[in-house]
């Protein structure tokens, strides 16, 4: 990180973009190891929250993109994570979180239904709370049911796998919402 962060601060424009491939690299191996990983939470909290701030400082939303589902998975409490951001950024970041926070609301609302009409006794019985750490591990968490994965489950996991698809990328939600420049000195220049 600390030669990225001179690369960016003396514009060595050579390395900046080995750097940020880097880390784009760092952070699909962190989302790669925590969705084979049995941990309930990534492992590198410390490495995710420096990436996050060093790709917002220099406005890599790209990166941002990437780390902020882990970032969801790890702290998925909006206070733990709006501070990270520059002010004028916490607000998207609010609305970013809510979405994660309405498809994880309709997941176990789906979940709950399926655990009560489900016919297997290990559905019925499965104690496990569906949390937020679980969206991106639902192999995972649906391993925990001690039964095979049948229609019902298959179906629920499809519809939060295209839910968390469906999800407006951080960067998206910053472009929409961006306030564009008043034009109202070239609209009275020309009356």
């Amino acid at each position: 990180m600390d030669l990225a962060d001179a690369a960016e601060k003396y514009m060595v424009y050579i390395a900046m973009p080995a750097c940020r491939m880097r880390m784009l690299y760092i952070v699909q191996g962190l989302k790669s190891a925590y969705a084979s990983n049995s941990s309930e939470v990534p492992s590198d909290k410390d490495n995710i929250i420096t990436i996050v701030e060093f790709a917002v400082e220099h406005s890599y939303m790209d990166i941002v993109d990437e780390v902020a589902p882990l970032l969801m998975m790890m702290e998925p409490k909006l206070e733990s994570t709006i501070f990270l951001l520059p002010v004028d950024r916490q607000a998207y970041w609010a609305l970013y979180w809510e979405q994660w926070l309405g498809v994880h609301r309709e997941a176990c609302s789906a979940l709950l239904t399926h655990k009560t009409s489900c016919k297997l006794d290990a559905c019925k019985s499965h104690p496990q709370a569906f949390e937020m750490k679980h969206m991106m591990k639902l192999d995972h968490f649906i391993s925990r049911f001690n039964v095979r994965p049948h229609t019902g489950l298959r179906e629920w996991k499809g519809k939060v796998n295209a839910d968390i698809l469906a999800i407006t990328k951080f960067s998206s939600i910053c472009d929409k919402y961006r306030e564009e420049p008043e034009d109202s000195d070239e609209e009275t220049s020309e009356a």
